[in-house]
């Protein structure tokens, strides 16, 4: 009887100093395991029984004491990584959202865990990416489907809304989480969260940057010494034997180029100035004549040695062979807008507009003269130029299938190519002299006479090509070794230092191009692929 009214007594007193710091949060386990030991006399004295429950008291304080400095230190981390501001974590989700009852430390320790976890390392992929990465998962294919009739189903409905003839590892992977996320939407406030950061990002993106596009798009290359050096060639990479490069086509939105060799193969090279890794390597049966990336980039169209135009489909890798005409025509000039392209035969004097959805032939149209090049008008569509074997530049509507105008390309006998800008026209001739007009000039058909024209070449002008912003025009003639060069536009005056003294020789030039922005310059020459970096536009 004494020790239970003893051990009511401690706890009576206990309860009382609790009760006078309210911040002590007693563990109520801790608390009974006390009193057994009290009522079981495993204490040898009163004294020794009132300094134990006091001792629990003591450890209760320095417990909460610190859990409270370990959650300040988290909510200090984490208030600059979340918020990027002073403001706390616990007053961010603590008085707000839970209320002040809950803001006892355990419950408001688990409701931050659980906020912070689901808000910013849960849903959020372009915050973390895959700790790994399972490379059979898209070697795996899938022969039977589940069991479960609504999984079966469920995968049944991925298979036809993506048109899949097999079923992969990542394709079954990508089925579920799709189902996952109609399950278990993203909440309202993460979506507003998400598009919030992305505003603020861009708008401090455009605020810091404005100023320094503003400097670049109004930046004019100089002229006089042209800023260039010659890299690795595009094509080191090609282990095949000696075979000369038929043409070059740049990629319209990355440095990916396709060059076409006469070994009946297109491959293609990442350019990047140090290694240019090879891609792909396309086998064609025809013997190839040159090849051309579609405007979208997802397609390559090559002209052969055949009555056909040849489409290589990239993303899919599947070849179509298009037959136009009568069977017997050599297709030669072609050229193309993002609707329609244009081929042409130089042995005949027609020219025929096809679409590229159905790939049947539109219009054809007649010329007085042979076709020497073709070109689509850079604004309207609707508009060709064409060039023929005495000197003619004519401008046609090929939707109304006639001849707009037609002048003649000043002091020339026989026009062999022409190059297209928005503000541009050049021509080159057998006489190896270039004409630079003015495009409006030419569509007002009122004869004009070109700005500049370039005679520092003796031989047929057979290649001509404009950059991406017409700062620059490269004209060269596959005739002679080293008859190449850059012009500067507007001033069109031809750059002293190009070709590099260092690349004189031994360097007949077969196509020229220049990469989507003009970082780059290509120029085949015999087996090999020349590439120089303009550091105008490499910067």
């Amino acid at each position: 009887t004494t020790k239970k009214v003893g051990s009511r007594k401690y706890t009576e007193a206990f309860e009382n100093q609790t009760k006078r710091n309210k911040t002590i949060h007693i563990d109520e386990e801790e608390l009974k395991r006390a009193l057994k030991q009290v009522e079981n006399d495993e204490l040898d004295s009163d004294e020794e029984a009132k300094v134990f429950l006091q001792t629990q008291v003591l450890r209760q304080q320095k417990r909460r004491k610190r859990r409270r400095k370990q959650l300040e230190q988290t909510d200090e981390a984490l208030t600059f990584h979340l918020f990027n501001e002073k403001k706390s974590v616990i007053e961010q989700f603590g008085t707000e959202k839970y209320g002040q009852k809950e803001r006892d430390m355990g419950d408001l320790s688990k409701a931050l865990e659980k906020e912070v976890s689901e808000r910013f390392f849960g849903q959020d992929i372009r915050m973390q990416e895959r700790a790994w990465n399972d490379k059979y998962t898209e070697e795996l294919v899938i022969d039977t489907l589940p069991a479960n009739e609504v999984q079966a189903r469920r995968i049944e409905k991925y298979m036809m809304k993506h048109e899949l003839e097999e079923l992969r590892g990542h394709h079954y992977e990508e089925a579920n989480r799709e189902f996952y996320q109609q399950q278990h939407p993203y909440p309202e406030w993460y979506i507003g969260a998400l598009e919030k950061y992305d505003q603020d990002e861009k708008s401090h993106f455009q605020k810091t940057t404005d100023s320094l596009f503003k400097k670049t798009q109004h930046r004019r290359i100089v002229k006089g010494r042209l800023a260039i050096r010659k890299t690795v060639d595009a094509n080191t990479k090609c282990n095949a034997p000696f075979k000369q490069i038929l043409s070059v086509s740049a990629h319209p939105n990355a440095t990916i180029t396709a060059i076409t060799t006469k070994d009946k193969h297109i491959r293609l090279y990442h350019v990047d100035g140090i290694e240019n890794p090879l891609m792909d390597t396309i086998h064609m049966k025809q013997n190839l004549l040159k090849a051309y990336f579609s405007p979208d980039g997802h397609g390559l169209y090559a002209m052969v040695d055949a009555p056909s135009l040849l489409y290589r489909d990239l993303p899919t890798s599947k070849n179509t062979a298009i037959l136009l005409g009568d069977g017997k025509a050599r297709w030669t000039k072609f050229a193309q807008s993002d609707t329609f392209y244009t081929l042409a035969d130089s042995n005949t004097n027609m020219f025929h507009l096809v679409s590229k959805r159905s790939n049947q032939i539109i219009r054809t149209l007649n010329t007085p003269e042979r076709i020497s090049s073709i070109q689509f008008h850079p604004k309207k569509e609707n508009y060709v130029f064409t060039t023929t074997i005495k000197g003619h530049v004519t401008l046609w509507d090929v939707r109304q299938r006639k001849t707009l105008y037609q002048m003649k390309d000043y002091g020339v006998i026989d026009t062999l190519s022409m190059a297209i800008s928005p503000n541009y026209l050049a021509t080159g001739n057998v006489s190896g002299t270039v004409n630079i007009y003015n495009l409006s000039d030419v569509e007002t058909g009122s004869n004009p006479k070109p700005l500049k024209t370039i005679q520092n070449l003796v031989t047929p002008i057979d290649l001509l090509t404009f950059n991406h912003d017409e700062q620059l025009l490269a004209i060269g003639s596959t005739y002679k070794e080293n008859a190449y060069r850059m012009v500067h536009l507007p001033s069109c005056q031809v750059y002293e230092n190009f070709p590099l003294v260092s690349t004189r020789k031994s360097a007949r030039a077969t196509c020229m191009e220049f990469s989507s922005q003009s970082e780059y310059f290509y120029m085949g020459a015999g087996a090999s692929v020349r590439t120089y970096q303009l550091h105008h536009y490499a910067e």
